[in-house]
């Protein structure tokens, strides 16, 4: 009950950053150790986006998106944002999204990215090298839930620290389709 509250809290509108910061570690440390660390501290408090050396803090109001998105996608019931390609976690090129429901206030904080790693086979390669280069990084996984559909592996990998999780999903749904989702572990969970 008590991390429920405190993520609430922390959750609120206008409680999180409301701004981008230039207070982070980067370039990381040579020492594997101190990488992991340094690279788990960033991500309790944001995304790091390498290449343009900010990080987008956790509680960062959707409305403000304007400011670092590459395009912008208004549907009926959401609002889609794409960052383009940026570098996060150690040289990764991600293709990170966002996405806020209409009913949802526009000064609600951002609590998670995600990246479409792609579909079947060209989905499933991507979803090994980025899980290589997870393990790698972060070291094993936390969580691993995985099944076989036909040749392909469905279901979800997840590094976790403190409140964060960085997740990858293989579902089967007309096709095999995977992503990669970075934030608050409470709202990967309910996703």
């Amino acid at each position: 009950m008590e991390l429920l509250s405190k993520l609430k809290k922390l959750l609120a509108p206008g409680n999180g950053p409301a701004e981008l910061s230039t207070d982070f570690v980067y370039p990381y440390s040579v020492d594997e150790q101190i990488k992991r660390e340094e690279i788990w501290n960033n991500l309790q408090r944001g995304i790091l986006l390498e290449d343009k050396g900010i990080l987008v803090p956790w509680g960062f109001p959707y409305f403000k998106m304007e400011t670092i998105k590459e395009q912008k996608r208004e549907r009926a019931d959401r609002t889609e944002w794409n960052l383009g390609k940026r570098i996060i976690l150690d040289g990764y090129e991600a293709q990170l999204e966002t996405m806020r429901w209409k009913h949802i206030p526009d000064d609600n904080p951002l609590k998670r990215l995600t990246e479409n790693l792609g579909y079947d086979e060209a989905g499933q390669e991507r979803f090994n090298l980025l899980r290589n280069h997870l393990t790698g990084l972060l070291g094993e996984a936390t969580k691993i839930q995985l099944q076989k559909f036909g040749s392909y592996d469905i279901g979800n990998i997840s590094w976790e620290k403190d409140d964060i999780a960085l997740t990858l999903v293989g579902i089967e749904h007309f096709n095999v389709r995977y992503t990669f989702n970075i934030g608050i572990k409470f709202i990967n969970a309910i996703y």
